[in-house]
């Protein structure tokens, strides 16, 4: 990281910096890595409502200030999950050495529930109040993104992580319910966008499979805290091999339907993320494992981001912001394209 070249680790200056900045961690706590796939999503459903009605839209630089505070709202709505599945995960995080701030102690429990309460209650405030006037502007029913935002907070919020689903915890499930997920983000964006909804259902289906390739990956670099915890993920159950494969099968899906679909944005995506999986159902390495996670989501968040210029600059505010709150918080470069998980993959 360039800052890291004239700030070093632990000299009086980096001390100075780090001290002011650990009044982000309740910000962090919120994993606003995550947010990426959130955004792209939902933004990916506007664009393939807005490109099925206007088959030649190239860009649009108008920025929807209603749209800036349903984002918001959206973005505080799925951090509560997120929260929620550091404090149920926070053995497997410990091992991992993922999401610090819990199983470190720097947050406790109690505060990190405030938090998730916090933000569930303000972003449901918010996506209700923009989407209600939002409704009074264009004169539009507000009736079914809302349904798919209850629906969306249904699954990662109370499934996956509350009571006797536990969702999370079986991998077939959990896989279902990032599928889930994935649909529901898309047509929440649909929606928003004014589209129909059983073609939105349709035109959803190459996105859902490609969002369901990379989550299914994501089981693989965790897999050592995964079995020291007993939790079971997909990766875990069937093997990385069958996992990767599968991913695979996925992508291609989604380049096909993408293609008959005559959608550009996803076809695009899809074809030029492919090769990435390719390279790591044959090489089994986890640097290309890795790649097979993170690229396809910058790849679509590229595509869409053409489309609406404006999306680059959170991206953007949001990557650089992570880079300098874990370097000068914890001293890593983090998020990083190049990070490698500690573990080999296995051959199964």
């Amino acid at each position: 990281m360039f800052i890291a070249r004239f700030i070093k680790y632990n000299t009086p200056l980096y001390k100075k910096i780090s001290g002011k900045i650990k009044a982000l961690d309740n910000f962090f706590l919120m994993r606003p890595i995550l947010f990426f796939p959130v955004w792209i999503m939902t933004l990916a459903g506007i664009s393939a409502a807005n490109g099925f009605v206007v088959e030649e839209l190239w860009w649009s630089t108008n920025i929807d200030w209603l749209g800036v505070m349903f984002f918001l709202g959206l973005t505080l709505i799925t951090s509560t999950t997120f929260i929620q599945g550091q404090i149920l995960h926070q053995d497997r995080d410990r091992i991992n050495q993922n999401n610090l701030l819990i199983y470190q102690k720097i947050i406790s429990e109690e505060k990190a529930r405030s938090v998730a309460n916090l933000t569930i209650i303000t972003g449901m405030v918010i996506i209700v109040s923009s989407l209600f006037i939002a409704s009074i502007i264009r004169n539009e029913s507000i009736f079914f993104t809302l349904v798919w935002v209850f629906l969306l907070y249904g699954v990662w919020g109370i499934l996956f992580y509350q009571g006797k689903f536990l969702w999370s915890m079986k991998p077939i499930l959990e896989t279902i319910g990032n599928g889930l997920a994935g649909l529901f983000l898309f047509m929440v964006g649909w929606t928003y966008a004014g589209g129909e909804l059983m073609t939105g259902l349709i035109q959803s289906i190459p996105y859902v499979s490609a969002f369901i390739a990379v989550s299914i990956l994501t089981s693989i670099p965790d897999r050592v805290g995964d079995e020291q915890t007993n939790k079971v993920t997909f990766a875990i159950k069937y093997g990385d091999g069958t996992t990767l494969a599968i991913g695979t099968l996925l992508i291609c899906l989604s380049t096909v339907l993408g293609y008959k679909f005559t959608d550009p944005v996803i076809s695009t995506a899809s074809i030029i993320t492919l090769p990435f999986f390719l390279v790591a159902l044959i090489l089994r390495k986890p640097r290309h494992v890795l790649w097979s996670i993170r690229y396809p989501i910058l790849i679509l968040g590229i595509f869409v981001g053409v489309r609406y210029p404006w999306f680059f600059v959170p991206l953007i505010i949001n990557f650089y912001l992570m880079r300098h709150y874990y370097y000068f918080r914890f001293g890593v470069i983090y998020p990083s394209f190049s990070e490698m998980p500690s573990q080999p993959l296995s051959h199964d």
